[in-house]
């Protein structure tokens, strides 16, 4: 699975799709990366936009994803991606 990210509600689809695709349900994978189920579950509704950084880190290795940043041109500017 490799797509861009932009919104909360994204990111949560994106976990919930790999978590149903690894047959984990949303108790088994909210124990495995220590975190609430109901963290979990708002996470992937997107409905917490702030969770914390460690936190979503944990979900993202136990589901086997990945966080990657790229550099893409910046709003209002002549600065293009890689430059």
């Amino acid at each position: 699975m490799n797509q861009t990210i932009s919104t909360p509600r994204q990111l949560g689809a994106a976990i919930r799709s790999r978590r149903k695709e690894a047959r984990l349900t949303n108790a088994q994978a909210a124990a495995f990366a220590k975190v609430s189920r109901r963290l979990l579950t708002e996470v992937e509704g997107g409905k917490r936009p702030n969770v914390g950084f460690s936190a979503l880190m944990r979900i993202l290795e136990v589901l086997g994803l990945n966080l990657e940043v790229r550099a893409r041109t910046l709003p209002g500017t002549r600065v293009a991606d890689g430059q």
